[in-house]
Protein backbone atom coordinates (compact mmCIF):
# COMPACT_ATOMS: atom_id res chain seq x y z
CA UNK A 1 0.00 0.00 0.00
CA UNK A 2 1.28 3.44 -0.85
CA UNK A 3 0.32 6.84 0.53
CA UNK A 4 -2.45 7.56 -2.00
CA UNK A 5 -4.07 4.18 -1.32
CA UNK A 6 -3.89 4.89 2.43
CA UNK A 7 -5.57 8.25 1.90
CA UNK A 8 -8.38 6.63 -0.13
CA UNK A 9 -9.05 3.96 2.49
CA UNK A 10 -8.96 6.36 5.44
CA UNK A 11 -11.19 8.90 3.68
CA UNK A 12 -13.71 6.14 2.92
CA UNK A 13 -13.67 4.90 6.55
CA UNK A 14 -14.02 8.40 8.01
CA UNK A 15 -16.48 9.59 5.36
CA UNK A 16 -14.24 12.60 4.56
CA UNK A 17 -12.94 14.01 1.31
CA UNK A 18 -9.58 12.78 0.09
CA UNK A 19 -8.23 16.35 0.36
CA UNK A 20 -9.14 16.57 4.06
CA UNK A 21 -7.70 13.13 4.71
CA UNK A 22 -4.50 13.92 2.80
CA UNK A 23 -4.04 17.08 4.87
CA UNK A 24 -4.46 15.11 8.11
CA UNK A 25 -2.05 12.35 7.06
CA UNK A 26 0.53 14.81 5.74
CA UNK A 27 0.39 16.83 8.97
CA UNK A 28 0.75 13.63 11.02
CA UNK A 29 3.90 12.64 9.12
CA UNK A 30 5.20 16.20 9.40
CA UNK A 31 4.81 16.18 13.19
CA UNK A 32 6.52 12.78 13.44
CA UNK A 33 9.42 14.14 11.36
CA UNK A 34 9.75 17.25 13.52
CA UNK A 35 9.85 15.20 16.72
CA UNK A 36 12.48 12.85 15.26
CA UNK A 37 14.61 15.82 14.16
CA UNK A 38 14.60 16.99 17.79
CA UNK A 39 16.10 13.63 18.76
CA UNK A 40 13.03 12.28 20.54
CA UNK A 41 11.35 8.98 19.79
CA UNK A 42 7.74 8.56 18.72
CA UNK A 43 5.75 5.71 20.26
CA UNK A 44 2.34 4.84 18.80
CA UNK A 45 0.51 2.23 20.87
CA UNK A 46 -0.37 -0.99 19.02
CA UNK A 47 1.64 0.20 16.00
CA UNK A 48 5.32 0.74 16.78
CA UNK A 49 8.17 3.05 17.68
CA UNK A 50 10.14 5.46 15.49
CA UNK A 51 13.55 6.54 16.75
CA UNK A 52 16.76 8.08 15.44
CA UNK A 53 19.93 6.01 15.74
CA UNK A 54 23.46 6.97 14.80
CA UNK A 55 25.44 4.48 12.74
CA UNK A 56 29.11 3.90 13.40
CA UNK A 57 31.69 5.12 10.88
CA UNK A 58 33.15 2.33 8.77
CA UNK A 59 35.63 1.66 6.01
CA UNK A 60 34.71 0.09 2.68
CA UNK A 61 36.10 -0.29 -0.83
CA UNK A 62 35.08 1.65 -3.91
CA UNK A 63 33.94 -1.04 -6.39
CA UNK A 64 35.07 1.02 -9.39
CA UNK A 65 38.70 1.64 -8.50
CA UNK A 66 39.22 -0.56 -5.41
CA UNK A 67 40.34 2.32 -3.18
CA UNK A 68 39.45 2.38 0.51
CA UNK A 69 36.73 4.83 1.50
CA UNK A 70 35.84 6.11 4.96
CA UNK A 71 32.09 6.39 5.52
CA UNK A 72 31.18 8.86 8.28
CA UNK A 73 28.60 8.12 10.94
CA UNK A 74 25.03 8.93 9.91
CA UNK A 75 21.69 9.37 11.60
CA UNK A 76 19.02 6.94 10.47
CA UNK A 77 15.39 6.44 11.38
CA UNK A 78 14.52 3.03 12.78
CA UNK A 79 11.03 1.62 13.15
CA UNK A 80 10.23 -1.26 15.46
CA UNK A 81 6.81 -2.82 15.18
CA UNK A 82 4.91 -3.30 18.42
CA UNK A 83 3.74 -6.74 17.32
Amino acid sequence: MNKSELIKKVSFKLNRTQKETADIINETFSIISEVLEEGEKVVISNFGTFKVVETKPFECFNPINGEKMQIASQKRIRFNSSR
